[in-house]
């Protein structure tokens, strides 16, 4: 009769029929399979992973290398010393970032090459 007897209600109340959920499971194993687990999708999910601990260890070794905005959260959290502090800083910092944003980043710090 309210949200609060659906909460407390201690088992699931909607679901799907038994015929969709079979559907919903071969819908979900098709896709697990051929397109989340698909070889082009593992490889660039390699170079996201990378990427992503590549610039975490950067910023947290060397926290001066982040903007100064994010800088003085870090100093104002510990600087070095503040180890959690400062890698939470370092990541709400890097899950703010758009791919995009994240692999120029990563270009920047690490392409021996990048003059930009």
């Amino acid at each position: 009769q309210s949200p609060d007897d659906i909460r407390h209600a201690g088992r699931q109340v909607v679901a799907f029929s038994e015929e969709m959920y079979d559907k919903v499971e071969e819908l979900r194993s098709f896709l697990w399979n051929r397109m989340y687990r698909h070889y082009t999708v593992m490889r660039v999910r390699l170079k996201v992973e990378r990427i992503v601990s590549e610039l975490f260890n950067a910023f947290m070794e060397r926290y001066q290398l982040l903007p100064e905005h994010w800088q003085r959260r870090v100093e104002e959290a510990g600087g070095m010393a503040g180890d959690t502090a400062r890698a939470r800083i370092v990541c709400d910092y890097i899950a703010g970032m758009t791919d995009r944003y994240a692999i120029r980043e990563h270009e920047r710090l690490f392409d021996l090459y990048w003059d930009k």
